[in-house]
């Protein structure tokens, strides 16, 4: 029987040293080397892992992608963007109210329940307001995406609870190094490298180490050049902040 031999390699990456593909945003990256894997006639199987990642928690639950409310009161459309950031349910009901009281409307009242935690909308004087479907927060506010829901007498209770969790976990893909692994929420034509669960605080720091040593067979037979995207379980590219 031939001799089998195992070759490993370690390759440290840090974002600093990427091409950015999304700027600020650190979630889309190039990373540019040469000869990491050449194609040689004695190599039966090639296998990566994301050993251990160090990933700052600067993501906001409300971002660039959640953060606009479009009503229709007194038969004018009206889009208020909130201000990116962490919100709990206060916070969140104050910044809402302000948003509104820049476009000079005053008349409705938002409330939370802390029984159930949905949010009650109320316009005083019974009047009426529709939110609109096309809103990018109404899912976290508990409204179902695609639906415009207008009020009834003046009031409005969202179906659903209010969802400030988040982002829970961060997936690690790339274009270029060809797995066989498979992801519901993502493109097809991404491959997962691994799944990271998010188990830090705000603005803490998110810590990954592969204990279980799990690795994916690649299709390629060369690397020179690899790129990684960090997408969130929304099934967006991740909004660092510039940090990372």
């Amino acid at each position: 029987m031939a001799d089998v031999y195992v070759e490993q390699r370690i390759v440290i990456l840090d974002s600093d040293n990427a091409v950015k593909n999304n700027g600020d945003f650190n979630s889309d990256v190039v990373f540019n080397f040469t000869g990491i894997l050449t194609d040689e006639p004695d190599i039966k199987e090639v296998q990566v892992s994301v050993q251990n990642a160090q990933i700052p928690m600067s993501f906001y639950n409300v971002n660039v992608y959640n953060n606009i409310l479009q009503i229709t009161y007194n038969s004018t459309p009206y889009t208020i963007t909130l201000t990116r950031g962490n919100y709990n349910s206060n916070t969140l009901i104050v910044e809402i109210s302000s948003q509104l009281a820049g476009q000079l409307i005053t008349d409705i009242t938002i409330t939370i329940s802390s029984i159930t935690g949905i949010l009650k909308f109320v316009r005083a004087g019974g009047l009426n307001f529709t939110i609109l479907s096309t809103g990018t927060i109404n899912k976290t506010l508990g409204f179902a995406t695609g639906t415009n829901y207008t009020t009834t007498g003046g009031i409005l209770n969202a179906p659903y609870p209010l969802n400030l969790l988040g982002i829970l976990k961060l997936k690690i893909t790339s274009l270029e190094l060809l797995t066989y692994n498979f992801d519901s929420s993502v493109l097809g034509n991404l491959n997962v490298l691994a799944t990271i669960p998010i188990e830090a605080g705000t603005f803490g720091l998110i810590q990954y180490d592969n204990f279980a040593n799990i690795q994916s067979i690649i299709k390629n037979t060369t690397i020179d050049s690899f790129d990684l995207q960090i997408y969130g379980d929304d099934g967006n590219l991740v909004n660092f902040n510039g940090i990372g």
